[in-house]
C-alpha cells in the first residue's frame, strides 16, 4: 500500500460530534514530484480513520466526498467513548492531538489499480487510478497547493501539512520497476 500525506485543511470541527470536515488530497505534486488524480481514485462509502497510519487501532471512521479536479474532501467521526480503557485512550489522544494542533496532516492509503501510473519528466509518478483504502491522521506535511489554500477551522487561523509518499524504498522499487517496462 502506498500512502500519500495531505495538509489537515480542517474547514470546522463539531465538539459535541467529534466531527471534522477538511481535504484530504489535491492533485498538486508532492516533496517528490507525485501526483495521485482525484478524478481517477475510488472508495468505499465509509473508510477507517487511523492514528500514525496504526491499521490494528482505529480512531473512527471517514467518508470522502466525491472527487473534484481540485481534489477530495472528507468529513471524518472519532467516537466518544465511555468506558474506560485503551481504545478510549487512544482515541481521546487523537481527538486532542488535532484540537490542539499536534496533529497537523492527514495521509491516504491508497493501492494503484489496474498499473495506472504514469512517470512524470520531473522524475515523479502520476496515479491516474487509485483505490483509496484509508484516512490518517499524522504529523507529516508537504502538498503545497493544500498548504496555501488552507485555514484550521472554527476561530483559529492557520494551516496544517500534506503529500507526500511515506515508503520511499517502496517508492524507488515501483519506479525502478516502472522504468524496465
Amino acid at each position: 500500500m502506498d500512502r500519500a500525506y495531505s495538509l489537515l485543511t480542517i474547514k470546522s470541527v463539531d465538539e459535541g460530534r467529534r466531527l471534522i470536515k477538511g481535504t484530504a488530497t489535491t492533485p498538486s505534486p508532492d516533496r517528490q514530484g507525485d501526483i495521485l488524480e482525484p478524478l481517477g481514485a475510488s472508495f468505499p462509502p465509509e473508510l477507517p480513520l487511523l492514528l500514525h497510519h496504526k491499521k490494528e487501532s482505529p480512531v473512527g471512521v471517514a467518508r470522502f466526498k466525491k472527487p473534484t479536479k481540485k481534489g477530495i474532501d472528507f468529513e471524518a467521526e472519532l467516537p466518544i467513548i465511555d468506558e474506560p480503557g485503551a481504545v478510549k485512550d487512544e482515541v481521546d489522544r487523537a481527538w486532542h492531538s488535532v484540537l490542539h494542533k499536534l496533529i497537523r496532516g492527514v495521509s491516504i492509503g491508497f493501492r494503484v489499480v489496474n498499473n495506472a501510473i504514469e512517470p512524470l519528466k520531473s522524475g515523479g509518478l502520476r496515479f491516474l487510478e487509485t483505490e483509496i483504502l484509508e484516512l490518517s491522521l499524522g504529523r507529516h506535511a508537504s502538498d503545497s497547493e493544500v498548504y496555501r489554500r488552507s485555514r484550521f477551522g472554527r476561530d483559529w487561523p492557520g494551516s496544517v501539512p500534506h503529500q507526500g509518499h511515506f515508503n520511499p524504498l517502496a517508492r524507488e522499487e515501483r519506479r525502478a520497476s516502472h522504468d524496465h517496462s
